[in-house]
């Protein structure tokens, strides 16, 4: 796939963007190098040393087909911009190839980002909170697995049987089937409230 990419600790939420033409392929590269303590990037490199693989996650942020040079590097800057990712030591995308920002490319690509924009609302800056659950939902669920999320709690089973399910918080639960994030799922939102108090009744 090719695209826009994150890499996720799932410890702080702190995010590392990038692009790339095959997606899976960069991040084989990046844990290649990871693992032998030869990444490019040391503040990355150090958290990976401290917490451990394991606490990172890949997760697509927004995937840019038929990508050419110059939209792969403008979607980049612009999630550079909008998520202001802390491992990211350079904030200018990638541009080696010498690909020229215009103004035009950058609304075209700004205006499909805000589209698709990996289900969640943009505005001229992210807050936190949007991307500590971006970073939490991006990394660990596929779009079918939010689908199937969503069917569950419609079909009545509760919200923290199926986070346990899927190995995530209620609360994402919640936000997935209010219509909070992944939004570009276009799921109607469900009426989520406190849970209904079943008394037994005797005759």
């Amino acid at each position: 796939m090719t695209g826009i990419y994150l890499i996720a600790n799932r410890i702080d939420n702190k995010l590392y963007v990038g692009s790339a033409k095959n997606i899976r392929n960069r991040w084989t590269k990046h844990q290649y190098e990871l693992n032998r303590n030869k990444h490019c990037n040391q503040k990355l490199q150090r958290a990976w040393n401290k917490y451990g693989a394991n606490i990172f996650s890949l997760g697509i942020v927004e995937p840019v087909p038929f990508a050419t040079r110059e939209s792969l590097t403008v979607a980049e800057q612009y999630w550079l911009d909008e998520l202001k990712p802390f491992y990211n030591i350079c904030k200018t995308a990638y541009t080696r190839l010498g690909v020229k920002h215009t103004k035009e490319a950058k609304a075209k690509v700004s205006a499909a980002s805000k589209a698709r924009g990996a289900g969640f609302k943009m505005g001229h800056s992210t807050s936190e909170e949007t991307k500590r659950r971006m970073s939490l939902s991006l990394a660990k669920l596929t779009e079918e697995q939010v689908r199937g999320i969503y069917g569950k709690v419609k079909d009545g089973q509760s919200q923290s049987s199926v986070g346990r399910e899927y190995k995530i918080s209620q609360s994402t639960v919640k936000e997935i089937v209010r219509g909070e994030i992944w939004k570009r799922l276009k799921l109607t939102p469900l009426p989520v409230g406190p849970p209904l108090c079943r008394r037994r009744v005797t005759c």
